[in-house]
């Protein structure tokens, strides 16, 4: 029997539970082998509930050296919370670069362009406007025009994603630094360097700044600043 959330005793960790009927994910739960990290799991919940990033310290990112269990936590997060995500997990490599990562999405949770467009219309309906789960949906609906080769719409809807964006978290967070490096990327696509290259310098100090010289967001940023700035 599956107990709500609120009825779950955040001093432990949460219960195995059974995915949902749409998901990829190819790693096991350690089980009663997994110990620790209760509250990393529980904060994981806590943002992803408030449709922001999430980010484990030690972090939607999770960031730390090697070593720590970064990816076993976010492993044991789905097997004990993913219940909560009734349309689907997607384990996604995202080292592998943005396109390979888009296809990814693209083949493993069949998304075409009017679903999602029919998604950004309903969060538009929704909630006001520039709130994130906007700004997170014109984003993915971006991403997929650009892997189509449709530029000058994926940079529009770019644009008013990194609005709301800078709105809503603090100058240099993640979510941001995301958001520029993808804008920009299509501006240089699209020969607009001069728009281009701030937001690649931004993304970059940014990334620099919260992840470290070595995180893949920062290494991505700073190929782009090579070569455009």
């Amino acid at each position: 029997m599956v107990k709500e959330i609120h009825e779950l005793d955040r001093s432990k960790l949460p219960p195995i539970q059974q995915l949902p009927k749409t998901h990829n994910m190819p790693f096991r739960s350690l089980g009663s082998r997994f110990i620790g990290r209760v509250s990393d799991i529980w904060h994981i919940h806590d943002i992803l509930q408030n449709k922001q990033t999430a980010v484990i310290e030690g972090v939607g990112i999770i960031m730390g050296t090697g070593g720590l269990g970064k990816t076993q936590t976010a492993i044991e997060y789905v097997h004990r919370l993913g219940y909560q995500y009734p349309g689907g997990i997607f384990w996604i490599q995202a080292e592998q670069g943005r396109s390979e990562m888009v296809n990814d999405i693209k083949q493993t949770a069949h998304i075409d362009l009017d679903l999602l467009r029919m998604a950004l219309s309903s969060d538009q309906k929704s909630f006001e406007p520039g709130h994130p789960s906007i700004a997170i949906r014109q984003s993915n609906l971006a991403l997929v025009l650009l892997d189509l080769g449709q530029l000058e719409e994926a940079r529009d809807l770019l644009r008013m994603a990194l609005s709301s964006d800078q709105k809503s978290f603090e100058p240099g967070h993640p979510e941001i630094a995301i958001r520029q490096l993808n804008l920009g990327g299509v501006l240089a696509d699209l020969g607009q360097t001069d728009e281009a290259q701030p937001l690649f310098q931004a993304s970059y100090d940014a990334s620099l700044a919260l992840l470290g010289q070595d995180h893949p967001l920062t290494k991505s940023a700073k190929s782009y600043v090579d070569k455009y700035c």
